[in-house]
Formats: structure tokens, sequence, C-alpha cells
């Protein structure tokens, strides 16, 4: 009796330790970055690169090349992002496009993902009531400037003349980064800013672009570099600007709470759908993903040379040492290029 009393209680233990082995292992599952996602298994396959650390191997690519798809699939990975979303863009404007985006995002901050967004304060939008509604909308979503002139949102010209006699190359010198990473796991790089014009959503022109998304370690490389200019010492948060803290401490600024807040012109509802839907992402950009066999992150430092010059910035010192090296071709496409005499170049 004794001994049947003990088998019995040895196989509840099991059967108790076996129920709590699956309930962590499938916990552990469901964290894993963008499980929920089709693309779960490239970034499953490529997240901890080569056996020896080397974050350029072990990561999956593919092209972007049509407007409404690389917005489509910007918004998915915001909706699937669990813990971290860093966002660079050398313009960020208040249209369609650019509100659909702060929606999304700020859901997504709501939701407990930490949002961080660096954008060049050249062009981007401009107004401090905006910026103030930013700035104050939830502790998880942080915005920053890159040297904005006069530590204002909306300098005047007097101001930014003043700010260019002071030091040209403060206002010369602009972040021209477009960088998305998310969870560490997966980035999106390329020529898209966060406008109308880059997504197939003006109805004037748009602009024809291309970005890369990647799925693997390499993802780490983006973060590291956007904590360089999330920490340079001229990569102002919005509530410093004077004028955005004016406006603050007045209190006179819109809040949206909802989608209905937000104006998006009836541009999105299928996009909307199709963000969800997990054929479409699985049709238009996890079967693209392709392992290759080896993936380098070259971006500039903030401030790059920090001189009044910038003829040794990373990005040229090191595409120049590839263009050396190289022994049988060079593919490249740019929508600019000059030749020495300042001729347009044929590429």
């Amino acid at each position: 009796m004794c001994a049947d009393f003990r088998r019995g209680w040895a196989g509840r233990i099991r059967w108790v330790l076996g129920l709590g082995l699956l309930l962590t292992t499938a916990r552990m599952a469901a964290d894993e970055p963008f499980a929920g996602s089709p693309l779960g298994p490239a970034v499953a396959a490529s997240r901890h690169g080569s056996p020896d650390g080397d974050i350029t191997r072990g990561n999956h690519v593919a092209n972007l090349s049509g407007g409404y798809d690389a917005l489509l699939l910007r918004v998915h990975l915001i909706r699937q992002a669990q813990r971290s979303i860093d966002i660079q863009t050398f313009i960020w404007s208040d249209d369609e496009s650019g509100r659909l985006m702060i929606y999304e995002l700020i859901e997504a901050a709501r939701r407990g993902v930490r949002v961080r967004i660096i954008a060049d304060h050249m062009i981007s939008d401009q107004d401090p009531r905006t910026v103030a509604f930013l700035t104050t909308v939830h502790p998880n979503f942080q915005l920053r400037h890159y040297r904005p002139a006069m530590a204002r949102i909306k300098p005047t010209r007097l101001q930014t003349m003043l700010a260019g006699l002071r030091s040209f190359h403060g206002i010369n010198q602009r972040m021209h980064n477009k960088l998305m990473v998310f969870d560490d796991a997966v980035m999106i790089t390329g020529g898209r800013n966060i406008e109308n014009t880059y997504f197939d959503h003006a109805t004037g022109l748009n602009f024809r672009d291309r970005d890369v998304l990647a799925a693997g370690p390499v993802a780490r490389a983006a973060t590291e570099s956007f904590e360089q200019f999330w920490a340079f010492r001229h990569t102002v948060p919005g509530e410093e600007l004077k004028d955005v803290a004016a406006v603050i401490a007045s209190g006179d600024f819109p809040r949206y709470d909802t989608r209905a807040d937000y104006d998006f012109g009836g541009f999105f509802d299928e996009l909307d759908r199709e963000a969800d839907d997990a054929e479409v992402i699985r049709e238009r950009f996890a079967g693209l993903l392709r392992p290759v066999a080896r993936v380098r992150l070259i971006a500039d430092d903030p401030g790059k040379t920090g001189g009044f010059f910038t003829r040794n910035a990373r990005i040229t010192l090191e595409l120049r040492a590839m263009l050396e090296q190289a022994k049988h071709s060079v593919v490249m496409q740019t929508p600019y290029s000059s030749s020495p005499a300042g001729r347009r170049g044929n590429w």
C-alpha cells in the first residue's frame, strides 16, 4: 500500500513538473521576438548569429521597393513589437502617413513598448503644439530632435541666421539616417523618410525609393548606432525646447486619444486590415527574406568629424575601402551622383 502510494505521488510530481516545463516553454516561445508574426521563423533562425558571436553573419534580408508595402510592413512591425522601437529619420511630416505612424507608435507605447524617435530638425514638422502633445502623451513615448536651432522647434528666420553665424557647422551638419529597429531583432534602413511622398500616398509627386529589411543580429548594430545619436549632446528632448516648454506650461495644445482623433484622409482602411493579415505578411515580406553570408551596417557617427568640413566621415571611408578592395564588379544604385567636374554622373 505504501509503495503504491509513493508511486502515485511520484507520478503526480512528474506530471506537475512536466506541465510546469510545458508552460514555461510555451511562455518562452511567446516571448520570442515576433513569435506571433509570419516573420518569426526568420527572426528565430537569425537571432544568435554565428557561434563566434559575429553579428554580421546569420541574418536574413529582403528588399522593399514599393511605397505601399514599405508602409504596410512598418505598421505590421510596430504592432508586433513587444519591448522596443527605435526610429531615426531626416524628415517626419505631419501628413496622413506621418500621423498614421504616430498613432501606431503611441498605441505601442500604451501597451508597454518603449518608443524612441530622433528626427532631424531642419525639415521635419515644426509645430510646437504638436511636439508638446507628443512629449507628454505617455512615459514610454520619447521624442528628440537633432540639432534644433537656438533650442527651439520653430525658430524664426533671424534666430536661424544667428545660429548659423554662431556655428555654420551646427546648422549645416544634418542627420540623414533613416532607421527603424524593433525589439533589437528586426530593422529597416534605406532611403524613405516619414512622409506621404515616400509611401505612394501623395496626390502629386511620389518618390521611387528602396529599403532593406533585415532580421537577425545585425539589428543590434543598428541599436548601437541609434544609442550614439540618442546620447549625442546636440540631440535635444522635445520637452526641453524653449517654445515647446512654454506650450506645455500653458497647457494649450491638442490631445488625441482614439484613432478617430487623427485625420488619415480615408487612406488606410485596406492597409489597416492587411497589417494584421498573416497570409499577406507571409507572401509579401516573410517569403522574400533570404539568408545571406554577411551583412554590415555602416553609419556615420553623430556630428561626423565635428569640424567645418566632413571629409573623414565613417561612411565615406568605409565605402572607399570596399571599392578599393573590389576585384570583379561593383553594383550601385543612387538617386544622386555628380562627377568631379560637377556634371551629372552616369551610373
